[in-house]
């Protein structure tokens, strides 16, 4: 069972906080039992760690009745890398920049859309509508771990 649970883009402005607070989102109305100690985080392989959320990723969680505001974006570090169960990347690039901090990670850390075998674009400075086709693959990568990881 993953306990730790960490998403990986490059700012942690974007995609990552989609992702962590969609799963957290879910996780909470999920009917199957789930571990009440679990962590679900967000982390950037390149951070400018005094920015929020981006303003486009933020209307997309609020359109599913997200609270997002308290984000504030996160550097990896070899510390979050050791302590996690699972990471979860949205490019190749994320992946080997991890695998390159700390090689003992390898095995625990995956595209978020390993499963479907593909990559979520960065939709940084990009359209609201963009974003929303960037949340729909993100949706689709989660549904994947979902089921692998409380599927009885």
């Amino acid at each position: 069972m993953f306990k730790k649970i960490v998403f990986v883009c490059t700012g942690n402005i974007c995609r990552s906080p989609v992702a962590e607070y969609l799963l957290k989102n879910q996780i909470q109305k999920m009917k199957v039992k789930t571990p009440t100690d679990i962590t679900i985080s967000s982390a950037g392989t390149h951070a400018a760690t005094h920015l929020s959320i981006s303003p486009n990723a933020k209307i997309i969680l609020n359109e599913e009745n997200i609270e997002c505001t308290q984000h504030c974006a996160v550097q990896i570090n070899k510390d979050i890398i050791n302590n996690s169960d699972l990471i979860l990347v949205m490019e190749n690039v994320h992946k080997y920049t991890i695998n390159m901090m700390s090689p003992e990670s390898h095995g625990k850390v995956f595209l978020l859309g390993h499963w479907g075998n593909f990559e979520i674009a960065d939709p940084y400075q990009q359209s609201l509508e963009f974003f929303r086709d960037i949340k729909k693959q993100i949706e689709q990568g989660l549904a994947c771990w979902v089921k692998k990881m409380y599927s009885s």
